[in-house]
């Protein structure tokens, strides 16, 4: 069972999902969505899954593997940050370290390849944090 909680702390919703255990990222989406994800996931396999306030089932996707972390913003943006398992894979969106999804769960943005850009490698993220909706 999920509970949403407002900002100042009251409890809002609760929620019973048929979350499978190995689902053990679970972050908030707007309108009362609950989104879980699997740290890990082979290649095309979906890792995440989208439920309706009701606990019934919108939508599925792949996120990636090697998920080290899993934020949402209030609009329903996801940011996912991928461990060295993932960044070192031969394929696939953790290859880039950092992708921001859509609500829909499709990738918007992901971080540039560093010989694109002139960036760091981000070989794994130990941590992240979100300010808003400032990308």
């Amino acid at each position: 069972m999920l509970s949403h909680h407002q900002p100042d702390g009251r409890l809002s919703t609760h929620t019973t999902l048929p979350a499978p255990p190995r689902w053990p990222l679970v972050q908030p989406l707007p309108d009362g969505q609950s989104l879980l994800a699997s740290v890990r996931a082979r290649h095309g396999e979906h890792n995440a899954a989208v439920y309706d306030h009701d606990g019934r089932l919108v939508h599925t996707a792949h996120l990636g593997d090697a998920i080290a972390h899993l934020l949402t913003t209030p609009s329903g943006a996801v940011w996912t940050s991928y461990f060295d398992e993932g960044v070192y894979a031969d394929s696939g969106l953790n290859t880039r370290g950092l992708v921001r999804f859509g609500p829909d769960l499709s990738p918007q943005w992901l971080y540039p390849h560093p010989d694109e850009a002139g960036l760091p490698f981000i070989d794994d993220c130990y941590a992240l944090n979100i300010d808003g909706e400032k990308a």
